[in-house]
């Protein structure tokens, strides 16, 4: 489970600097709006694709 945890962490946090980096080369606002973007975007699909089978009806 604290492996899960840890993996869960560590995709977070480089799939927000990687769309946060790519979102303000695009629109020059800024890394800070690009990191919040990338995190609500990464932190969603998590949610989406991990999700037990069980629940996908929430969906």
């Amino acid at each position: 489970m604290a492996y899960q945890i840890f993996r869960l962490l560590i995709s977070l946090l480089a799939g927000a600097a990687a769309l946060g980096l790519i979102h303000s080369e695009i629109i020059q606002r800024g890394p800070w709006i690009g990191t919040a973007v990338g995190f609500g975007l990464v932190i969603f699909l998590q949610i989406f694709f991990n999700f037990p089978k069980k629940h996908k009806r929430w969906f």
